[in-house]
């Protein structure tokens, strides 16, 4: 159906978009054909001053041979029979006075592209009086005049996470053939997700995104505050909005309170705190269901950028940068993650915000350290058992790591810290509770030895990597009170690493992170 012609607001008034106008545009970058070879490297190279935008756009040297839906159609068999599932999106402002967002609701019937093509170009032309590609702030302003109208019949298409792929890797390719094929980019070597030994779909292997006029893919982070890459195959242009990380904690809080003011005024009515009253709020966020106007965000003094992306270019989203945006008319792209060493503190507070909300995980940050530190150490050729102090001289603490190595190692020690410090608060309460901890993890040598890693005297497990205690009131090993029992002792000092070959762990010890 139509909409109605006036676009005011829920409360009558017609809404500012002069931000429109004001918004600064995120960085685009062309990289030359020596730079494209290695897309992690270059995306590591552009980080420090993209990082500030909380997304980029990269306009890649070469081209595909062969069009996506061509591509589409031969993946499925010939016929163009390669069909896929649209969600329905409701257009205008939505009060809500829960933190259940459910806006969006599955289409009825599946559709092939051409069929949602031929669809999409009609609602189009009824916008606008034509199928033709509009100007982009033209499209930016009514699409923004239709969220801040009170919700009318007026509802859009959208294919998201349907799971395929539209890059070609038949030869002459140049696009399909490199590195930036998200079907490859993933598990490239300087992808830390190329650790997994499971395929996560959407992350580790790409997913399809086909678009209509209005579609909207909602503000979110990425899982686990993951790199994201999106590649535009074809269509009208698609309009990005990034907000750094640095703003993340801002834009969380304008989001409880411009579009969960109720739903959290109710909540603290019915007794909930106001710690447990922002959780629900982030738990709505990660539900990708919320709109939020950039001006509002601007408002609230939030940092908020812009990214018009044309077929054929690609957008880069930095760790726990939240972004949104919405279709200028029929298209369609793909996306996928990825992680560089600079990921692991975000990976390691997205873990923590995970166990608090009661939201599982889709890969465990801790095993993906331990592995990814083992081969580190494999390749710096370290013996197998390696101090902690040793470790800092690779990876000096109290300064931000450079390199990739160093940022792992970096990482690799908080964790061990935390490891210890906990391990041994609880030897200490077992034994004032008079309990044995009955599980130890001790050099090979001084118990049952197996090569040159370390055994559990107990069960005989061999983990990859673990932390051996020293006994409580060593030197350098913390009190219960968190002082150390020698003055000339360290933390660096309190206990020792030992790498194997194959990540593991001790299956009757404390030592696993996953109550971290």
């Amino acid at each position: 159906p139509t909409p109605p012609a006036a676009a005011a607001t829920s409360n009558g008034a017609l809404p500012d978009l002069s931000w429109v106008h004001e918004i600064e545009d995120a960085p685009v970058y062309h990289p030359t054909p020596e730079q494209f070879a290695d897309p992690i490297a270059y995306i590591r190279s552009i980080q420090q001053e993209a990082v500030k935008y909380g997304l980029c756009r990269i306009v890649p040297p070469c081209l595909p041979s062969k069009s996506a839906a061509k591509v589409l159609s031969t993946s499925a068999g010939g016929g163009g029979r390669f069909t896929f599932t649209a969600r329905m999106q409701q257009l205008g402002q939505q009060p809500l006075d829960s933190f259940d967002g459910a806006r969006f609701m599955q289409a009825p019937r599946k559709y092939t592209v051409e069929e949602f093509e031929k669809q999409a170009n009609i609602y189009h032309k009824k916008q606008f009086g034509t199928t033709a590609v509009m100007p982009t702030k033209m499209v930016e302003v009514e699409y923004w005049r239709r969220q801040s109208a009170a919700p009318c019949d007026d509802w859009v298409k959208y294919g998201n996470d349907v799971e395929g792929t539209a890059f070609s890797d038949g030869s002459g390719d140049d696009l399909g053939n490199s590195k930036w094929n998200l079907k490859v980019l993933p598990l490239l070597p300087g992808s830390l997700l190329r650790h997994l030994s499971i395929d996560i779909p959407g992350v580790t292997s790409p997913m399809l995104y086909i678009g209509q006029l209005f579609s909207t893919f909602a503000w979110h982070i990425e899982d686990h505050y993951l790199y994201s890459i999106n590649y535009s195959h074809v269509g009208a242009p698609k309009t990005w909005y990034g907000v750094p990380a640095s703003d993340a904690d801002g834009f969380e809080a304008a989001a409880l309170t411009e579009i969960y003011g109720l739903a959290a005024a109710k909540a603290r009515a019915e007794g909930l705190g106001e710690a447990e009253t922002k959780d629900k709020c982030l738990s709505a966020l990660i539900d990708k269901t919320t709109i939020l106007s950039p001006g509002t965000l601007m408002k609230h003094g939030v940092k908020v950028f812009r990214a018009v992306q044309q077929p054929g270019e690609f957008i880069v989203t930095f760790p726990r940068s939240y972004h949104g945006g919405f279709s200028n008319g029929f298209n369609f792209g793909e996306a996928v993650n990825f992680a560089t060493a600079d990921w692991w503190p975000y990976g390691s507070d997205s873990s923590d915000r995970y166990r608090r909300l009661g939201r599982e995980p889709m890969l465990l940050h801790e095993q993906l350290l331990l592995v990814e530190t083992d081969r580190l150490m494999q390749s710096l050729q370290q013996p197998a058992a390696t101090t902690l102090h040793s470790l800092l001289t690779l990876a000096p603490s109290g300064t931000q790591p450079a390199t990739s190595d160093t940022t792992t190692l970096y990482s690799f020690l908080r964790l061990m810290r935390w490891q210890h410090s906990s391990r041994l608060r609880l030897t200490q309460q077992l034994a004032a509770a008079g309990a044995s901890y009955t599980c130890q993890v001790t050099p090979s040598g001084s118990s049952s030895k197996r090569g040159s890693s370390s055994v559990c005297a107990i069960c005989g497990d061999v983990p990859g990597v673990v932390l051996l205690l020293l006994p409580a009131g060593a030197a350098g090993v913390e009190t219960a009170a968190g002082s150390s029992s020698s003055s000339s002792g360290s933390e660096t000092s309190a206990g020792m690493i030992g790498s194997a070959a194959a990540a593991g762990r001790c299956g009757c010890s404390s030592s696993s992170s996953s109550s971290r």
